[in-house]
């Protein structure tokens, strides 16, 4: 009997624990990965004067890294991290959860990334305006996984957005990138850090504070 609370203690633990980090996971990241909305205005005039030109191709350049792989990949990690954050607030609640599980009670919560939908072939996968996200799920210790892969090379590279109770030293979240854009290695779902790094990712320094 005793054995047996201990160990349901620790999973309350856990849970609680993990259920803070989902909540901090959102506004760390709001704070870390600003949206520029900046506001353009083109002076029309009657001649076609060199300032006029100059302010022409400054737009076009400023709509092009507006378009760009930096927004995808910024928008690519707010759908991963809005993912991470909701699936784990979420498995805290669930009994005998998966990761199927999971996206289908969010989906029926109204709760996806905008845009996003269950693929038909995959239940733990969603297809995105941007490309595809795999959600896995770990039941011991509690663990949420989004892996975030783009639709080509122009949308950035992979990412992995890690909230787990165990994990150290960056308040249970862990973000990871791809150092290349083409033959990418996927490491195992919570694979260790040493092993992520091997496949070919670097670590994002993220803290949940942050």
């Amino acid at each position: 009997m005793r054995g047996a609370f201990k160990g349901r203690s620790g999973y309350v633990a856990g849970a609680v624990a993990l259920l803070v980090v989902g909540f901090s996971l959102i506004s760390g990241l709001a704070r870390r990965i600003r949206v520029v909305e900046p506001r353009i205005r083109i002076e029309r005039s009657g001649d076609n004067s060199p300032s006029q030109a100059a302010r022409a191709v400054r737009y076009r350049a400023v709509q092009g890294a507006m378009d760009g792989e930096t927004a995808t990949t910024a928008e690519r990690l707010r759908e991963a991290s809005a993912l991470a954050a909701a699936g784990a607030w979420l498995a805290v609640t669930q009994r005998n959860a998966s990761a199927v599980g999971l996206l289908r009670k969010l989906e029926a919560m109204g709760a996806l990334p905008a845009g996003a939908v269950i693929a038909a072939d995959k239940g733990n996968a969603l297809a995105t305006p941007y490309g595809a996200l795999i959600l896995h799920y770990r039941a011991a210790p509690i663990g949420v996984e989004a892996l975030s892969l783009g639709r080509d090379k122009a949308a950035g590279p992979a990412l992995i957005v890690r909230v787990a109770a165990d994990m150290p030293g960056a308040e249970g979240l862990k973000v990871w990138s791809s150092t290349r854009l083409d033959s990418v290695q996927l490491p195992r779902p919570f694979a260790d850090e040493s092993e992520v790094i091997a496949a070919g990712w670097q670590a994002e320094r993220l803290a949940a504070g942050q």
